[in-house]
């Protein structure tokens, strides 16, 4: 017959068990917010940075699952795309910076 586990072992694995799971959310907090670019510098800011991109994205929003809209800033001009699972579509130029 095997001895029963006593409290001591249980709090210790408990508490094992708490440390790993809260390693991990930290975890994927912090890659969350570098794949949003929240820690992203701006072109030029840091020895030996690429040019700035001919192309940016000004603004996201979020429809669904797999659609967003799009700000798009290319050649001086805003443009607002679409995008979902038929690919990339061009909804139309937009008139300033404040549109």
């Amino acid at each position: 017959m095997e001895p029963a586990l006593g409290a001591s072992s249980l709090i210790s694995v408990g508490a094992s068990l708490f440390v790993i799971l809260g390693g991990l959310a930290a975890f994927t907090l912090v890659v969350k917010r570098f794949r949003n670019g929240r820690f992203a510098m701006a072109p030029g800011k840091w020895r030996g940075a690429a040019p700035a991109s001919p192309i940016n994205i000004i603004a996201t929003r979020h429809l669904g699952a797999q659609s967003s809209l799009l700000i798009v800033e290319a050649g001086g001009k805003r443009f607002l795309l679409a995008t979902g699972r038929q690919g990339v579509t061009t909804i139309g130029a937009l008139d300033g910076p404040g549109q």
